[in-house]
Protein backbone atom coordinates (compact mmCIF):
# COMPACT_ATOMS: atom_id res chain seq x y z
CA UNK A 1 0.00 0.00 0.00
CA UNK A 2 2.92 2.33 0.65
CA UNK A 3 3.96 2.04 -2.99
CA UNK A 4 0.71 3.69 -4.05
CA UNK A 5 1.80 6.87 -2.27
CA UNK A 6 4.83 7.06 -4.55
CA UNK A 7 2.75 7.11 -7.73
CA UNK A 8 2.14 10.61 -9.04
CA UNK A 9 -0.95 11.41 -11.08
CA UNK A 10 -0.84 14.83 -12.71
CA UNK A 11 -3.58 16.93 -14.21
CA UNK A 12 -3.55 16.53 -17.95
CA UNK A 13 -2.27 12.95 -17.80
CA UNK A 14 -3.50 10.28 -20.17
CA UNK A 15 -6.81 8.70 -19.15
CA UNK A 16 -5.12 5.29 -19.04
CA UNK A 17 -2.99 6.50 -16.11
CA UNK A 18 -6.11 7.22 -14.07
CA UNK A 19 -7.86 4.02 -15.17
CA UNK A 20 -4.88 1.91 -14.14
CA UNK A 21 -4.36 3.81 -10.89
CA UNK A 22 -8.00 3.35 -9.88
CA UNK A 23 -7.81 -0.36 -10.76
CA UNK A 24 -4.72 -0.79 -8.59
CA UNK A 25 -6.24 1.11 -5.66
CA UNK A 26 -9.45 -0.91 -5.96
CA UNK A 27 -7.63 -4.26 -5.98
CA UNK A 28 -5.21 -3.37 -3.18
CA UNK A 29 -7.93 -2.18 -0.81
CA UNK A 30 -10.39 -4.89 -1.80
CA UNK A 31 -7.83 -7.47 -0.73
CA UNK A 32 -6.80 -5.45 2.32
CA UNK A 33 -10.40 -5.26 3.54
CA UNK A 34 -11.02 -8.94 2.86
CA UNK A 35 -7.85 -9.94 4.68
CA UNK A 36 -8.66 -7.67 7.60
CA UNK A 37 -12.12 -9.17 7.98
CA UNK A 38 -10.53 -12.64 8.13
CA UNK A 39 -8.11 -11.66 10.90
CA UNK A 40 -8.93 -12.77 14.42
CA UNK A 41 -8.96 -9.36 16.08
CA UNK A 42 -11.62 -7.68 18.15
CA UNK A 43 -14.16 -5.45 16.47
CA UNK A 44 -12.64 -2.18 17.71
CA UNK A 45 -9.18 -3.07 16.38
CA UNK A 46 -10.65 -4.12 13.03
CA UNK A 47 -12.57 -0.86 12.76
CA UNK A 48 -9.47 1.14 13.69
CA UNK A 49 -7.47 -0.57 10.93
CA UNK A 50 -10.31 -0.17 8.45
CA UNK A 51 -10.51 3.53 9.26
CA UNK A 52 -6.77 3.88 8.57
CA UNK A 53 -7.24 2.13 5.24
CA UNK A 54 -10.26 4.27 4.38
CA UNK A 55 -8.27 7.45 5.02
CA UNK A 56 -5.67 6.18 2.57
CA UNK A 57 -8.41 5.54 -0.01
CA UNK A 58 -9.62 9.12 0.47
CA UNK A 59 -6.07 10.39 -0.17
CA UNK A 60 -5.84 8.33 -3.35
CA UNK A 61 -9.20 9.67 -4.56
CA UNK A 62 -8.12 13.24 -3.80
CA UNK A 63 -4.97 12.62 -5.84
CA UNK A 64 -6.94 11.82 -9.00
CA UNK A 65 -10.10 13.88 -8.56
CA UNK A 66 -9.06 16.88 -10.66
CA UNK A 67 -7.18 14.81 -13.21
CA UNK A 68 -10.43 12.92 -13.77
CA UNK A 69 -12.23 16.17 -14.57
CA UNK A 70 -9.51 17.12 -17.04
CA UNK A 71 -9.57 13.75 -18.80
CA UNK A 72 -13.34 13.47 -19.00
CA UNK A 73 -14.81 16.99 -19.12
CA UNK A 74 -18.33 16.07 -20.25
CA UNK A 75 -19.03 13.94 -17.20
CA UNK A 76 -20.76 11.05 -18.93
CA UNK A 77 -17.77 9.15 -20.33
CA UNK A 78 -17.76 5.39 -19.63
CA UNK A 79 -14.21 5.35 -18.20
CA UNK A 80 -15.03 8.19 -15.81
CA UNK A 81 -18.11 6.40 -14.55
CA UNK A 82 -16.18 3.12 -14.26
CA UNK A 83 -13.70 4.93 -12.00
CA UNK A 84 -16.55 6.26 -9.86
CA UNK A 85 -18.02 2.75 -9.62
CA UNK A 86 -14.68 1.47 -8.32
CA UNK A 87 -14.59 4.20 -5.71
CA UNK A 88 -18.22 3.51 -4.75
CA UNK A 89 -17.48 -0.20 -4.41
CA UNK A 90 -14.62 0.58 -2.04
CA UNK A 91 -16.95 2.80 -0.07
CA UNK A 92 -19.42 -0.09 0.23
CA UNK A 93 -16.70 -2.22 1.82
CA UNK A 94 -15.62 0.48 4.26
CA UNK A 95 -18.96 2.19 4.92
CA UNK A 96 -18.99 1.14 8.58
CA UNK A 97 -15.99 3.39 9.26
CA UNK A 98 -16.25 6.08 6.59
CA UNK A 99 -18.21 9.26 6.26
CA UNK A 100 -20.46 9.79 3.27
CA UNK A 101 -18.42 12.46 1.49
CA UNK A 102 -17.01 10.22 -1.23
CA UNK A 103 -20.19 8.27 -1.93
CA UNK A 104 -22.04 11.57 -2.23
CA UNK A 105 -19.46 12.73 -4.80
CA UNK A 106 -19.92 9.46 -6.70
CA UNK A 107 -23.70 9.90 -6.60
CA UNK A 108 -23.40 13.50 -7.83
CA UNK A 109 -21.22 12.27 -10.70
CA UNK A 110 -23.89 9.71 -11.60
CA UNK A 111 -26.54 12.43 -11.56
CA UNK A 112 -24.38 14.62 -13.85
CA UNK A 113 -23.85 11.70 -16.22
CA UNK A 114 -27.58 11.06 -16.43
CA UNK A 115 -28.21 14.76 -17.16
CA UNK A 116 -25.68 14.66 -20.01
CA UNK A 117 -27.72 11.99 -21.72
CA UNK A 118 -26.26 10.48 -24.89
CA UNK A 119 -23.96 13.42 -25.67
CA UNK A 120 -21.10 12.04 -27.82
CA UNK A 121 -21.83 8.42 -26.83
CA UNK A 122 -22.74 5.42 -28.92
CA UNK A 123 -25.75 3.41 -27.83
CA UNK A 124 -23.57 0.75 -26.18
CA UNK A 125 -21.51 3.40 -24.35
CA UNK A 126 -24.69 5.10 -23.18
CA UNK A 127 -26.06 1.79 -21.88
CA UNK A 128 -22.75 1.11 -20.11
CA UNK A 129 -22.87 4.52 -18.43
CA UNK A 130 -26.46 3.91 -17.35
CA UNK A 131 -25.42 0.61 -15.74
CA UNK A 132 -22.59 2.36 -13.90
CA UNK A 133 -25.00 5.04 -12.70
CA UNK A 134 -27.42 2.36 -11.48
CA UNK A 135 -24.63 0.66 -9.53
CA UNK A 136 -23.54 3.91 -7.89
CA UNK A 137 -27.12 4.83 -7.03
CA UNK A 138 -27.74 1.40 -5.49
CA UNK A 139 -24.65 1.73 -3.30
CA UNK A 140 -25.66 5.28 -2.38
CA UNK A 141 -29.23 4.38 -1.42
CA UNK A 142 -28.15 1.26 0.51
CA UNK A 143 -25.33 3.04 2.36
CA UNK A 144 -27.02 2.85 5.74
CA UNK A 145 -28.21 -0.74 5.49
CA UNK A 146 -25.46 -2.31 7.61
CA UNK A 147 -26.10 -0.06 10.60
CA UNK A 148 -29.75 -1.14 10.71
CA UNK A 149 -29.01 -4.87 10.91
CA UNK A 150 -25.82 -4.64 12.95
CA UNK A 151 -25.77 -6.89 15.99
CA UNK A 152 -29.11 -8.52 15.25
CA UNK A 153 -29.99 -12.09 14.45
CA UNK A 154 -31.94 -12.92 11.35
CA UNK A 155 -33.45 -16.05 9.85
CA UNK A 156 -32.06 -17.31 6.56
CA UNK A 157 -33.32 -20.61 5.13
CA UNK A 158 -34.59 -21.70 8.57
CA UNK A 159 -31.16 -21.06 10.15
CA UNK A 160 -30.48 -18.34 12.68
CA UNK A 161 -27.49 -16.28 11.65
CA UNK A 162 -25.83 -13.73 13.87
CA UNK A 163 -24.52 -10.59 12.24
CA UNK A 164 -21.91 -10.24 14.98
CA UNK A 165 -18.35 -11.14 13.93
CA UNK A 166 -16.98 -11.80 17.40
Amino acid sequence: MDLLDQIAVYRGCEPSVIINYVAIVREVYLHACTNLKKEHVDTQERKRKMLQQWRQIEKHFAKIKYAMLDCWPLGNEPNLMAAYVSIALLYSLYKDVSDEKIIRQCHEAAERARKCGRANLSESQFNEVQQYCDMIENIFFLRRQSTVSSGKKRHVNSNVISDDDD
